[in-house]
């Protein structure tokens, strides 16, 4: 082990390198300043988007490219597949890449300067940030690339991180607040952190300035001026958490992505009203959607709610998407909002052929009126092994909370006019007309892509003039309305 002045010395020899570790001193960091700073042009310049292609016209057109989307809570970290992680220092952002300063002494690895895209702090670009696979077991992470690990190691005062194979304490635990803001620590108790163009490992007494913040592929809207801009390469499989268009487009139009949260939800619900030429009554719901849930398409096998087509044994025959006659009350209509947290029975949600589904009447009455998600006190949608009703389950909660939002329906509501809203904390009180989990639906909705169950409703319904649910063509419209914490402002 090298003493202090030597090690010191042999760093100065490496002019222009900037190479070392963030020590654990803050001697260590003062005299390192003016090597760092000096050192700052080997790190990536900043990124103009120029080596990318130009975004197709139907991105163009409705604001949305393909890019980094911040994630703001564990619970969306643990379900991704793939993020990069970036600091800030000041206002600056920068991109961890894999790239260290020196072969010889991996202390540090270099920083891409990066550009925000919007006002939530999602990036549009980025050229050598590396895209980490994420593996989560127990509370702990592992980020990989190309069969190597970032890790953590110590080196007497020096607390440093790497990238390579066959390390053994690749593991970090991860800590995040409401906005996203993290700390990464190491079972070697090393912090992430950014330092003067580069990433490096600190001790945990100076913890308070080690922080880090996550970014998955994503669709991200971009601000106006810059909609010709492209995107870096989303890459993601499908399953993964990058939403984008999946069916008809044209009319969605006209949606400024500059805005978010219910300026943005008000512009939607228009749109749903303009795309929608009629409605129905409760009772005549009994019809809508003959070919709507059935598999194959147009035959008078039904899918429940809550299955894959493929899982179905047995043909559920009847006659319309909202309520199955059979014998013995075996399928009746799941109100996938409960009327007891809408608008009554007899008008709005209650007889709205996109919130209604067929059901096996057991598994209606086992979920009874519970809002969605996986705990306390919530009921989920994959009880009965098909997951993917989560995502179909999310993108119906979404069309309710925005095509009734700031209503009950023409009739209004006996259980009071609140609109209808979606909580973390979905209240049983009758007048507050919540639904949830919101945080879950957002994970969901990330998680898992639109079915062609969904497709197939979503194009019959709107054949039939009942209009379409947008979160079905466009599952990242969810995002530019809500985040984990509740509504986007």
């Amino acid at each position: 082990m090298k003493s202090k002045k030597a090690r010191i010395i042999f760093l100065l020899s490496l002019l222009p390198m900037a190479l070392g570790a963030c020590k654990v001193t803050e001697e260590t960091n003062n005299s390192r300043s003016s090597f760092e700073e000096n050192s700052s042009n080997s790190s990536p310049s900043k990124t103009d988007g120029s080596q990318n292609s130009a975004s197709s016209s139907s991105e163009e057109s409705s604001g949305l490219i393909d890019g980094y989307r911040r994630i703001t809570s564990l619970e969306e970290l643990s379900n991704v597949k793939k993020a990069f992680i970036g600091a800030y220092s000041g206002n600056t952002l920068y991109g961890l890449t894999s790239a260290s300063k020196s072969e010889s002494l991996p202390w540090y690895l270099v920083g891409e300067t990066l550009k925000e895209a919007n006002a939530h702090k999602d990036v549009q670009n980025i050229t050598n940030t590396a895209v980490w696979e994420i593996s989560k077991t127990g509370d702990s992470f592992k980020f990989s690339l190309n069969g190597k690990n970032l890790y953590s190691y110590i080196d007497g005062e020096h607390y440093s991180i790497g990238y390579a194979s066959g390390k053994e304490v690749t593991d970090w635990k991860i800590s995040m607040d409401e906005t996203g803001k993290a700390q990464a620590v190491s079972s070697k108790n090393v912090y992430l952190q950014y330092y003067k163009s580069s990433f490096c490992g600190v001790a945990p007494k100076y913890k308070d300035n080690a922080y880090v913040y996550f970014y998955t592929p994503a669709k991200i809207s971009i601000e106006q001026e810059n909609s010709s801009s492209s995107s870096g390469s989303s890459g993601e499989e499908s399953g993964s958490s990058s939403l984008g268009t999946t069916t008809d487009d044209s009319g969605w139009k006209g949606l400024d992505f500059s805005t978010y949260g219910n300026t943005f939800r008000a512009s939607l619900q228009k749109l749903i009203k303009n795309y929608k030429t009629k409605t129905i009554s409760y009772s005549g719901c009994l019809e809508i959607g003959k070919e709507a849930a059935t598999y194959p398409a147009g035959s008078n096998t039904f899918v429940p709610f809550y299955h894959a087509a493929t899982n179905v044994t047995e043909g559920v025959s009847g006659n319309g998407a909202c309520v199955l006659k059979k014998s013995g009350g075996g399928v009746n209509r799941e109100h996938t909002w409960p009327n007891s947290r809408g608008c009554g029975k007899n008008s709005g949600p209650a007889a709205d052929p996109f919130i209604i589904r067929p059901t096996i009447s057991k598994e209606n009455s086992d979920r009874g009126n519970s809002f969605y998600g996986t705990s306390g006190g919530a009921w989920d949608p994959a009880s009965y092994g098909y997951e993917a009703a989560r995502g179909e389950s999310a993108r119906i909660m979404f069309y309710t909370a925005t095509a009734y939002y700031g209503t009950c329906g023409t009739g209004g509501s006996s259980n009071g006019n609140a609109p209808l809203e979606l909580s973390n904390n979905p209240s049983d009180n009758k007048d507050d007309h919540t639904m949830g989990t919101l945080k879950e639906l957002l994970l969901w909705n990330a998680k898992y892509p639109v079915t062609e169950m969904e497709k197939q409703i979503n194009n019959y319904l709107s054949t039939q003039g009942y209009g379409r649910n947008p979160f079905v063509d466009h599952p990242e419209y969810a995002n530019q309305i809500w985040d984990s914490n509740g509504i986007r402002s």
